[in-house]
């Protein structure tokens, strides 16, 4: 199978699991392909998941700031059961995903397997296409616990 065949199937994927995020990441990536626009896929590829995670970043915290959550409860969190977990829950996963980005700068076969896995969590699972770092870098503990 080729790149634009792996990339249709990968679309109908996403509207067979009626995932909007793929369905507009395949989209995006068979327009810049099909219109040969190599240096955009070179952006996309080299600064996309500093962008992704600013913007997912920033989709969080306006809600401390935008009324939806009031800023007592923030410092609240560090009092209760759920909010020591939950930051610890964060500490964890932020740990899991830098270990992930070196994972995949030196292990880039680790790329197809990601995506097969997130591919699957997307569509069996009805899951978001955030956990890729996360997954790598579990995969990284996991490698050197085994070691």
């Amino acid at each position: 199978m080729n790149e634009y065949g792996l990339a249709i199937f990968l679309l109908i994927l996403g509207f067979a699991g009626r995932n909007e995020s793929l369905i507009y990441s395949m989209i995006i990536i068979l327009t810049l392909k099909c219109l040969k626009q190599d240096y955009l896929m070179y952006l996309l590829s080299d600064k996309g998941l500093n962008i992704g995670v600013t913007i997912l970043t920033a989709a969080i915290l306006v809600k401390l700031f935008d009324g939806s959550v009031d800023i007592s409860i923030f410092f609240e969190s560090f009092k209760t059961k759920l909010g020591i977990i939950t930051i610890l829950s964060g500490i964890l996963t932020a740990a899991a995903a830098g270990r992930g980005i070196i994972a995949l700068q030196n292990n880039p076969e680790m790329i197809s397997s990601l995506v097969i896995g997130t591919i699957a969590g997307i569509f069996f699972f009805k899951g978001v296409a955030v956990g890729p770092l996360i997954a790598a870098g579990f995969a990284y503990f996991i490698m050197i616990i085994i070691k």
